[in-house]
């Protein structure tokens, strides 16, 4: 483990049980800061701090311990090195050019298909998330699902960010 496991533990599973709102933009927010403060953060050029690999791992290993979804669905992820929890995907892209996202099905969670960013928002921080609800990439990566690299976004903020990231990969600049 990378950081002082017990407090951090403790404090992941208190913000987890909060309730408040269906869109829990507080519970994110508290879950991004003790996640940044909790070790060394990774910053991309575009300006976005992402917390370090360790605390990306050790995160996943909390919720997967408290939320039987999540237990379920970590054999398949794949901690990237800049903590991305990363599902196997076969291109980022489609031939038009589209986003692809990977996505989940969990009877047992409710989940007959759905994109696995919004599932582990929903199991996990209990976010009822309806059709315009979006969630943006910070990390720019498509195939990633750790909450604390989305953010809840409104549909034109959402397709602003898409267009000023176009030009990038893995939240870092395209050299082409």
């Amino acid at each position: 483990m990378g950081i002082d496991y017990g407090p951090f533990r403790e404090q992941v599973v208190a913000i987890i049980a909060m309730e408040d709102e269906p869109i829990p933009r507080k519970r994110l927010r508290l879950l991004k800061e003790l996640c940044l403060t909790a070790d060394k953060s990774i910053e991309l050029s575009l300006g976005i701090d992402l917390p370090s690999y360790e605390v990306s791992s050790d995160l996943l290993e909390v919720m997967s311990t408290y939320v039987p979804a999540i237990d379920r669905l970590t054999p398949k992820i794949e901690v990237s090195d800049i903590g991305c929890w990363r599902l196997p995907l076969t291109a980022e892209y489609d031939s038009k050019n589209r986003a692809r996202y990977p996505s989940v099905s969990d009877v047992e969670a409710g989940a007959k298909t759905e994109l696995a960013h919004r599932f582990v928002m929903r199991v996990g921080l209990s976010a009822t998330l309806g059709r315009f609800n979006f969630l943006d990439h910070m990390c720019r990566v498509h195939a990633c699902c750790n909450p604390t690299h989305l953010d809840f976004v409104t549909p034109r903020e959402n397709n602003m960010r898409s267009h000023l990231y176009k030009k990038t990969v893995d939240g870092q600049p395209r050299l082409i």
